[in-house]
């Protein structure tokens, strides 16, 4: 079962709510989270590893080996 999705949701969630509220902190917080959490659970719906960092340049580069349509988010990863 891959439940990365069902946590980056919730982060994703937390972000709007926080964008609402006016907490700019924690809206860059639980996307950034959102994104990570993307990124592990499409590793691990191809059975890899799924490594233990919250860089997303280094997760992204990883998606980028298993199909390459990643590399359009390299900048924003950056």
């Amino acid at each position: 079962m891959n439940n990365w999705y069902g946590f980056a949701y919730e982060d994703l969630l937390m972000a709007e709510r926080a964008f609402e509220d006016k907490i700019f902190n924690q809206v860059c917080f639980h996307s950034q989270q959102g994104v990570e959490k993307t990124l592990k659970g499409f590793l691990r719906d191809y059975n890899r590893t799924v490594p233990k960092t919250h860089i997303l340049k280094e997760l992204l580069d990883l998606c980028i080996r298993i199909d390459k349509s990643f590399t359009q988010f390299q900048e924003d990863c950056e």
